[in-house]
């Protein structure tokens, strides 16, 4: 197995939101295809430059993570958009 399908597998486990959206949002899957092929031409790269696979499985993680945000970092963007969009309309937007 590829260190990229590794590493989303790793990253969809660890983040059961992005799983569900990556099953149900195609923008969200299409986001991830583009990712596998990214961590793939790095792989590739990585092991050209002879960089083990334990530490290319890291750096793989860490970029998915990243790029594709954590659970937690897409709750914090939410509601940091939903303040802004509040401030915007001076408070009249319902608390999420």
């Amino acid at each position: 197995m590829r260190t990229s399908t590794d590493a989303l597998a790793a990253f969809l486990t660890a983040n059961p939101e992005a799983a569900r959206s990556a099953r149900r949002d195609a923008e969200f899957a299409a986001d991830v295809a583009r990712m596998r092929t990214v961590l793939d031409a790095l792989d590739s790269g990585l092991e050209a430059e002879g960089l083990g696979v334990e530490a290319r499985q890291r750096i793989a993680v860490r970029l998915a993570a990243d790029c594709l945000l954590t659970d937690e970092a897409r709750a914090a963007r939410m509601e940091e958009r939903h303040r802004l969009a509040q401030e915007f309309a001076g408070g009249a937007l319902p608390a999420l």
